[in-house]
């Protein structure tokens, strides 16, 4: 069930005539038969004056629609919120015609008494005080309900109103302080404070119950507070069992306590009791119906819980990788081309507000209660790594969503991807490309490419299926579970670092090759509680190990997103607070060990990107693409071409041209993990410079992949390709590998094209059953793939042969490599098969499969 809100004029706009309402009655038909919707609930306040008539017609004219519609189900509902007030009420709503139409009325029987007084008062009393008189007499829940029977709406359609709000007042004088005391103005907080806050404060200034309103309120000094709580909630259900109302709603769960910071023996111990009392009235009374959402609390509590939901589309930092690396979860996503979550983005869009508000009063504090409450009660993830992650991104994230330009709604749709970010226009912007005009375009030995994730606390014989995010690393197997193997495991596990250095030594004993590439993420997915001297010691030890096994070898890196701590997060030069050259200062000097000029130094000391000349003829450039992630959170604050990395970009790219070099492009993330605005205009890019780009290399996903770019304008017309290049490490469900490319050499007329690429695996159960390393060649794409030559265009034919035989074993062949051998095209059903040619064909974020227009 989805609740309707907008701001008053957004709502006249809609139902002022005829044509309009239609306009708005079609759309939330088709988003209801989309989406299955339980019902819709409506939130206007206030429909007043000649807008009551014209809020009933398209209360009715909807209801009529919904009727003829054979795709929506009879149980369908339609709610509304209705002030309590009597002149809201008289003025705003035909109530009568609502009670007969609307399946409940939400009768929001709070803020009786608020900051604009000027004697104190309850917020949401049951019952009248005797000292109230006259018009006084109606600011109560008694009075509002009833007033709501009398104009004939039925009993079991009034839902009543519970807060964990209230409203605080400066006492005119400390020594009068009870109900009606005179006031100077709003008191703490504004005059708002929370369930939580007042709870806290009642055991510093204890709390009163007035026994005739059915409320608590509080003073101390010169501050007055009242606020909904747990004795106030329980005495409105009774009142709703007793007077045979409908049933309760909520304002709201996030003001709730979820995590028992009042000692009340439960969290969400408004809600829980309520449910507890309520749950038995009626068969109207099935649910409390939060007035945010108007979701059903046991739906959204099993939706927010469920475990192969959160296992599929959960982003959560700490768990990004074991979902995104899973074999098994990449074949439902493959499946799927999913990553969303209603329940994350509901509870994203619900809890962000609350954050800001509490940022904005000096009460952060609050944040990481919450979230950990949420750690140890819902146990999402392993609790230990849950509070790990929230002590390890908790200050980052508090600036983030306090400094943020973004509205709450933006700031989820980019971390959970609510919605399309090419909808947000705060989140566009464009590079810009010199006034040169682009050439005609014309048809055009490296290394091994990986992300390394060396565990150095891997211990053989481990847990490797245990419940946190990287395994292998402590605890006794259970009985009947096999613990790590010695050479490593295909569970959440990493690589061993003797597993690391025997391939290293097979590669020094086996194979030429001229130079490296390396497309960073060298330490362990241990995310959830590494430092900066963790990540130090990763890079320090995993040079050492590099220059030992290839002394005279040029390595060309990129950088990782697992090298910061916390992993992921790259400030900006925005950002005072943190800063990230105690990385950058130490990879420009393991960079320069292993053969980067020192010319290169200040472009890594400014941002861990930079450009050098590989041959005469061949420009290498490597980006930092952590300045384009959606998780890195500082990006939320300003993402707009972070560093001029893409402006920077496109100059050095046009001295290519200029000069009439070739480029390889290396990074760590490929462009379509970016933002939607740099993957945009990555693209652009790419398409301007097709000509002087001759290889991009990308890692990050640890599979097997290739990208394609097609011309921007006919859409048809292959301008360049990417590699993907798997990774070295197991982690997840993979075996360990390494890829060696043969490039067109450097002679006058070289394209620098990649000519073939071989891939070699250790077949990791051979290895551990033997205890011996055994390597084997898992393909040559050439022979494999029956191609002549590897540019756009032949990997446009390939995928044009496997999309006329999705079923046959060529593709089954394209998955078996993309799971380094893992899994055979058995595996891979006919939707993970047209997934995995999406993916093929995806350059970009935020954008459907580009040619694939059969699939569904």
């Amino acid at each position: 069930m989805i609740s309707m809100v907008g701001d008053d004029g957004e709502w006249k706009e809609m139902i002022n005539n005829e044509k309009n309402r239609m306009t708005f009655i079609d759309s939330l038909l088709n988003l209801s038969v989309q989406e299955t919707l339980d019902g819709l609930d409506f939130d206007w306040e206030y429909p007043c004056y000649e807008y009551k008539s014209y809020y009933t017609q398209f209360i009715s004219e909807l209801k009529a629609n919904i009727k003829k519609n054979p795709d929506i189900r009879p149980s369908f509902l339609l709610t509304t919120a209705v002030g309590a007030g009597k002149g809201t009420i008289d003025d705003c709503y035909e109530i009568t015609a609502l009670g007969r139409l609307l399946d409940f009325i939400h009768l929001m029987t709070y803020d009786y008494h608020s900051i604009y007084d000027i004697v104190t008062g309850y917020s949401s009393p049951v019952y009248p005080k005797s000292v109230e008189q006259g018009a006084a007499r109606q600011y109560n829940t008694q009075w509002s309900a009833n007033y709501l029977v009398q104009q004939g709406v039925p009993k079991e359609k009034i839902l009543i109103g519970l807060e964990g709000l209230g409203h605080t007042f400066q006492l005119k004088d400390p020594l009068v302080s009870d109900f009606q005391a005179p006031v100077l103005g709003v008191g703490y907080g504004s005059g708002w404070i929370t369930f939580i806050d007042y709870c806290l404060l009642t055991r510093t200034a204890g709390s009163h119950w007035d026994d005739e309103a059915k409320v608590n309120f509080t003073f101390i000094r010169d501050q007055w507070a009242n606020c909904g709580d747990v004795r106030g909630a329980m005495e409105k259900v009774l009142f709703v069992k007793q007077n045979g109302y409908g049933g309760a709603f909520s304002w709201a769960l996030h003001l709730d306590d979820p995590t028992d910071i009042c000692q009340h023996g439960m969290t969400f111990p408004i809600h829980r009791t309520v449910a507890q009392y309520l749950l038995p009235v009626n068969n109207y009374a099935r649910s409390i119906i939060i007035d945010d959402d108007t979701v059903d609390q046991e739906w959204y509590m099993n939706e927010l819980i469920d475990e192969d939901d959160v296992r599929l589309k959960s982003k959560l930092a700490e768990y990004r990788h074991r979902t995104e690396h899973s074999h098994y979860l990449n074949l439902i996503k493959l499946s799927l081309k999913s990553n969303t979550s209603r329940a994350y983005c509901e509870f994203c869009q619900l809890i962000v507000p609350v954050a800001r508000v509490l940022i904005e009063r000096n009460q952060s504090q609050h944040i990481e209660n919450v979230v950990i409450g949420f750690c140890k009660e819902f146990k999402l993830i392993d609790e230990p790594v849950c509070i790990g992650a929230v002590h390890e991104y908790k200050d980052a994230v508090i600036e983030v969503v306090g400094s943020s330009k973004l509205t709450s709604k933006q700031l989820c749709a980019l971390a959970f991807d609510c919605e399309k970010q090419s909808q947000v226009p705060v989140l566009n912007w464009n590079v810009t490309f010199p006034d040169v005009p682009k050439p005609p375009a014309s048809p055009p030995q490296p290394p091994p490419v990986c992300n390394i994730h060396i565990d150095f606390s891997y211990q053989p014989g481990s847990m490797a299926d245990c419940p946190q995010p990287l395994c292998c690393r402590y605890g006794t197997p259970a009985p009947g579970h096999i613990g790590a193997g010695f050479w490593g495991d295909f569970r959440n596990c990493d690589l061993p670092l003797w597993t690391a250095e025997k391939i290293l030594e097979y590669i020094v004993e086996i194979e030429e090759f001229d130079i490296i590439y390396y497309t960073g993420d060298l330490p362990p997915h241990n995310v959830w509680n590494q430092s900066r001297a963790d990540q130090l010691y990763s890079i320090a030890t995993i040079t050492s190990l590099l220059k030992k096994y290839f002394p005279n070898k040029m390595f060309y890196p990129a950088i990782g997103n697992h090298e910061a701590a916390p992993c992921n997060l790259f400030p900006t030069p925005l950002i005072k607070s943190d800063n990230i050259s105690w990385l950058y200062t130490s990879l420009a000097d393991h960079w320069i060990q292993l053969g980067l000029s020192e010319e290169t130094r200040s472009s890594i000391l400014y941002g861990a990107f930079y450009t050098t000349l590989v041959r005469k003829r061949l420009r290498l450039i490597s980006l930092n693409m952590n300045y384009c992630s959606s998780e890195n959170y500082w990006l939320f604050i300003n993402s707009t071409d972070p560093l001029d990395q893409l402006q920077w970009f496109v100059s050095w790219l046009q001295y290519a041209e200029d000069h009439n070099e070739k480029v390889h492009i290396i990074a760590h993330h490929p462009p379509r993990s970016c933002l939607a605005s740099f993957s945009w205009n990555f693209y652009k890019i790419i398409n301007r410079y097709e000509n002087t780009i001759s290889g991009q290399f990308y890692g990050h996903t640890h599979n097997d992949e290739i990208i394609m770019f097609y011309d921007e304008i006919d859409k048809i017309r292959p301008v360049s390709m990417a590699y993907v290049t798997p990774s070295l490490t197991t982690f997840s469900f993979l075996n360990p590998g390494y890829r060696i490319y043969t490039a067109d050499g450097d002679h006058v007329n070289s394209t620098f094209w990649i000519l073939d690429h071989r891939t070699v695996i250790m077949n990791l159960t051979a290895t551990n059953l033997f205890n011996k390393t055994m390597f084997i060649d898992e393909y040559s794409v050439k022979n494999a793939y029956q191609m002549d030559y590897l540019f756009p265009n032949d990997w446009n034919d390939l995928i044009n042969r496997l999309l006329t035989n999705i079923d046959g074993d060529l593709m089954g062949l394209v998955y078996q490599y993309y799971t380094k051998s893992f899994a055979n095209g058995t595996a891979c059903d006919i939707n993970c098969r047209r997934g995995l040619l999406c993916d093929f064909q995806t350059a970009r974020s935020d954008i459907p499969c580009p040619n694939l227009f059969h699939l569904s």
